[in-house]
């Protein structure tokens, strides 16, 4: 049975990797429209979600995966999940279905438990999170200065944006 294999051209997009020679904002128009392009008609998003939010991010790459599994029949696909809701809500709406559970988050679960999960009768079990403690000084100044925190408020901002140059 021969393997073929079809690797992806990845593209940087974040604003962390604006050194990288593949990065989107290096690339000439052609390209970069070609991407605007795959990014909202099979993907769903525009390049400003892909370069500030992980987990459209984590959408694009799922979304390579399932096309890369249609190309490729019978070849299949698994993707592992944790069953963070988060991930979980991503995965079902790209319509994942071959899915592999995380033995780390299961490890400690009854028997009966895994056992109804995996034959669909109840939803993931749910994994105890951590208490919560009082916030430390400064943390606005740390949260502030997060990677995420500063993605939330770009995104913000470009959707308040492109709301007034649609209406405006």
């Amino acid at each position: 049975m021969a393997v073929c294999t079809i690797p992806p051209h990845i593209i940087s997009i974040t604003d962390d990797a604006i050194t990288d020679s593949n990065h989107f904002d290096r690339l000439d128009e052609f390209r970069q429209d070609y991407i605007r392009r795959y990014l909202n008609d099979l993907v769903g998003i525009d390049h400003w979600q892909a370069r500030y939010s992980s987990g459209e991010r984590r959408r694009v790459w799922i979304k390579y995966y399932l096309a890369l599994e249609a190309l490729r029949q019978p070849l299949r696909i698994h993707l592992v999940t944790d069953f963070a809701p988060n991930q979980e809500r991503l995965l079902n709406e790209c319509g994942v279905k071959n899915l592999l559970a995380s033995y780390y988050r299961m490890r400690k679960q009854p028997a009966h438990l895994i056992d109804a999960f995996l034959e669909g009768r109840i939803r993931p079990p749910k994994v105890p999170g951590k208490t919560k403690e009082p916030l430390p000084r400064g943390w606005w100044i740390r949260k502030w200065n997060s990677r995420t925190y500063r993605d939330e408020l770009a995104i913000a901002l470009n959707e308040r944006f492109e709301r007034y140059r649609l209406h405006g």
